[in-house]
C-alpha cells in the first residue's frame, strides 16, 4: 500500500512537473510574442511618424510656393499697372501730338488758302 502510494505520489509530482515546464514554455513564449508586438507597433509608430514628419515638410513646402506665386502675383499685377499707367501717358501724348499737327496742318491749310486767294 505505501508502495502504491509513494507511485501515485511520483506520478502526480511527474504529470505536476510536466505541467510547470508546459506553463513556463507557454509563458515564456508569450513574452516573446509580447516583445515581438511590442517592436512591431514601435517600428509601425516609427513610419507613422516619418510619414507625417515627410507630409509636415510637403505642406511647408507648398505654402512657401503659395506664399511666393501670391507674391509674385501681386509684383505682376504692379508691373501690369505701371505698364498700364505708361501705355496711358504714351497715348494722352500722342493724342496731343496729333490734335497739335492737325491744329498745324488746319492753319498750314487757312494760311494757303489765303496766300492763293492773295495771288
Amino acid at each position: 500500500e505505501a508502495e502504491e502510494y509513494q507511485t501515485h505520489l511520483e506520478e502526480e509530482l511527474a504529470e505536476s512537473q510536466a505541467q510547470r515546464a508546459a506553463l513556463l514554455e507557454e509563458g515564456v513564449a508569450n513574452a516573446a510574442t509580447r516583445e515581438e508586438q511590442e517592436r512591431e507597433m514601435a517600428a509601425q509608430r516609427s513610419e507613422q511618424e516619418a510619414a507625417k514628419a515627410s507630409l509636415e515638410e510637403k505642406v511647408q513646402g507648398l505654402e512657401a510656393e503659395l506664399a511666393k506665386l501670391r507674391s509674385d502675383e501681386g509684383g505682376l499685377m504692379n508691373e501690369a499697372e505701371e505698364y498700364q499707367t505708361h501705355l496711358e501717358e504714351e497715348l494722352a501724348e500722342s493724342q496731343a501730338q496729333r490734335a497739335a499737327l492737325l491744329e498745324e496742318s488746319t492753319a498750314m491749310a487757312a494760311t494757303s488758302e489765303e496766300h492763293a486767294r492773295e495771288m
